[in-house]
């Protein structure tokens, strides 16, 4: 086979050298750029795309976050709203039993006027008091002007005393205790030895009359024995009873 003339032409050999230089430092500078390209991907685009997932998972957790806020406000408007009615509610029954109590008062001031009149002689003596305390009229008697001398039988005055108290009460409740001065009494100890048992046998004598002879119902009295009395500035006997008139509770 013949040889190329053309191998041997120095500009032909010339050229080539240089293209295959050209196509050297081409690959290189292609080489540069994706070399450039990635590390600019990497410095950059990179920490971008980490801080946006960031930001994101912040993101949702401030959502979170002011979701349950927001939830957690709206329990609290909620027990706020239910607290707020239930002091209204409170308020209401309060003025209630103010307004209650102050018509009870004025009732039992009324009451102790009518009774006064009619106790104005044994008052004179001191042989009676009345007084408002604590929600209730407490009428005192002396044992003197309610039992028979010598006896535990209620005299006809002292049924007519009794019989007054029942009677402006109406319906409202009738408490009897007994009080003493702590001392025996020779004339009773036989049958009741014990102050206590004299005392609760003065107190059921009274409350017998008033159910018996006063048409007071059964469930509107009650008899107790009490104690010694030492009231500061009473003028009363020590041996007495106190008829405590209550208004009756009411049905819920």
């Amino acid at each position: 086979m013949g040889k190329n003339p053309w191998d041997d032409d120095p500009d032909l050999q010339a050229f080539a050298g240089r293209r295959s230089s050209s196509t050297r430092w081409g690959r290189v500078f292609v080489g540069l750029i994706v070399v450039g390209g990635l590390t600019f991907v990497g410095a950059y685009y990179l920490p971008l795309f980490r801080a946006h997932d960031t930001l994101a998972a912040d993101y949702q957790r401030e959502i979170q976050k002011a979701r349950t806020l927001e939830q957690s406000l709206g329990d609290t408007k909620s027990e706020l709203q239910k607290a707020l009615s239930r002091k209204d509610e409170l308020e209401a029954e309060k003025r209630k039993r103010e307004s209650g109590a102050e018509g009870a008062s004025s009732s039992l001031e009324a009451l102790k006027s009518e009774l006064s009149a009619k106790l104005d002689k044994a008052e004179k003596k001191g042989l009676a008091e009345l007084h408002v305390e604590a929600g209730a009229l407490v009428v005192s008697l002396a044992d003197a002007v309610v039992f028979a001398p010598k006896k535990l039988d209620v005299s006809a005055s002292g049924k007519q005393l009794l019989c007054d108290v029942a009677k402006a009460a109406a319906t409202q409740e009738l408490r009897v205790s007994a009080f003493d001065d702590g001392q025996p009494d020779p004339t009773f100890s036989a049958k009741y030895p014990t102050s206590w048992q004299l005392r609760s046998a003065r107190a059921a004598s009274a409350v017998d009359v008033l159910e018996a002879k006063c048409a007071a119902k059964p469930e509107r009295l009650q008899s107790l024995a009490s104690g010694r009395a030492s009231k500061a500035g009473s003028k009363l006997p020590a041996v007495h009873l106190e008829i405590e008139i209550r208004p009756a509770p009411t049905a819920p």
